[in-house]
């Protein structure tokens, strides 16, 4: 199951690549319409899931070599890696809170 989620992440992150910097440069129509915002806050609903996902997602222990399982070390090294603050600025829908910002948009 978790490489079916990452095979579903993978995909919805190829999707955002190309289509967040073809819309912020051309501004096409077609982004503002309701299908494709709804398609865009669901993919944003799944990245916040990811993220709630890695607070759950065991690890392997570079020192032991053991998996370690304990929710409370998990959370606290996802909370200390920079993919954490990544994760959380990259799911941020900015673009519904800078208006016609384009400089915020792209941030």
């Amino acid at each position: 199951m978790r490489l079916q989620w990452d095979l579903i992440i993978i995909v919805f992150s190829v999707y955002q690549a190309f289509s967040v910097p073809l819309d912020i440069a051309f501004e096409f129509d077609y982004s503002n319409s309701p299908t494709v915002r709804t398609i865009n806050s669901i993919i944003d609903l799944v990245f916040i899931m990811d993220i709630i996902f890695r607070f759950r997602t065991t690890y392997i222990d570079p020192i032991s070599g053991e998996e370690v399982m304990d929710s409370w070390l998990i959370g606290m090294r996802y909370l200390k890696s920079y993919g954490f603050y990544i994760d959380v600025l990259s799911t941020f829908p900015f673009s519904d809170f800078v208006g016609g910002n384009k400089y915020l948009q792209l941030l």
